[in-house]
This record gives structure tokens, sequence and C-alpha cells, in this order.
């Protein structure tokens, strides 16, 4: 839908988080969405390993977590 209003984005995916950093490499990515809860990653370990690849993107957590210290914890 995104990809109608403006041609020139892109977008990539994955189904893991290895499978996402391979396909994403290292391009200038601005925005990246990411689930807390992909099935390789546990608890931080996944915004960890995107914020120190992508240290210049902008991170947005998706996520239907409701332990407050975790949410707490992806905010900080």
């Amino acid at each position: 839908l995104l990809a109608d209003l403006d041609p020139a984005i892109s977008f990539l995916e994955g189904r893991d988080l290895a499978s996402a950093l391979t396909h994403a490499g290292r391009e200038d990515i601005d925005l990246i969405l990411l689930d807390l809860h992909l099935p390789d990653v546990r608890d931080l370990d996944g915004l960890r390993t995107v914020k120190d690849t992508f240290a210049d993107s902008t991170v947005v957590v998706l996520s239907s977590e409701e332990n407050a210290a975790l949410v707490r914890d992806c905010i900080e």
C-alpha cells in the first residue's frame, strides 16, 4: 500500500531477525519496524542487535508485550 504512494519507498522483511539482517545487509535504512518477539531472539536481544547494526536508523518496536518493565527497557 505505501509503495503505491511513493514508488521510491522500498521494503525489506524477514521471518526472523537473522534473515532480516541478512536481507538488509548494510543498506541505509531509515525506519525499522521490529517485532519484539521474533522466533530467534529473546527479550531485548533483537532490539539491541538492530540498534547496534543500524545505529542511525529509527526503530519502532511493535509488540503485544504485557511486561511493563520490558516495555520500559525498550523505551530507554
